[in-house]
């Protein structure tokens, strides 16, 4: 059985350095773990939906649903960049139909799925201590590009 994205994000928060955040994400590596990374990290991945957290109906919360493994498929139609339509399709949907599908898909997700979902949007995994564009371009530097030096 699959073990849920909530346990996952929990075990690297809660992980004590980011060696063990890294060792924790080779663990747990999966293909759907990549898909969740290269979405919410890959600088080339653009969000066609609107900024900020839209309004949906949170479900009943279980923290080992896995209902965001058969979810992830239909994030490739929010999105536009590399990967073609395998990965990325939104600008194929129309705004209102994307986003009416967005919020649907939020809401048969439990909420802290939902918010994983959200992070991953807003490119931003804050709520879960040390996961980082650096942790997972170096733990997958086949999955998103390296980070640039920043220039003075």
């Amino acid at each position: 059985m699959a073990t849920s994205f909530i346990q996952i994000f929990d075990d690297i928060h809660n992980a004590k350095s980011q060696k063990q955040r890294g060792e924790l994400l080779n663990q747990y590596r999966s293909d759907h773990l990549e898909q969740i990374l290269w979405y919410a990290f890959h600088p080339d991945v653009k969000w066609l939906i609107p900024e900020g957290d839209p309004p949906f109906t949170r479900s009943a919360e279980d923290k080992s649903s896995t209902l965001l493994y058969s979810a992830l498929r239909r994030i490739r139609y929010f999105c536009e960049g590399p990967g073609g339509e395998n990965f990325c399709m939104g600008e194929k949907v129309n705004n209102i139909k994307r986003e009416t599908m967005f919020i649907g898909l939020l809401e048969e997700l439990t909420p802290d799925e939902a918010d994983i979902v959200l992070q991953m949007k807003n490119k931003n995994f804050d709520k879960v201590n040390g996961l980082t564009y650096k942790l997972v371009a170096d733990t997958f530097p086949f999955l998103i590009p390296p980070l640039k030096p920043k220039e003075n």
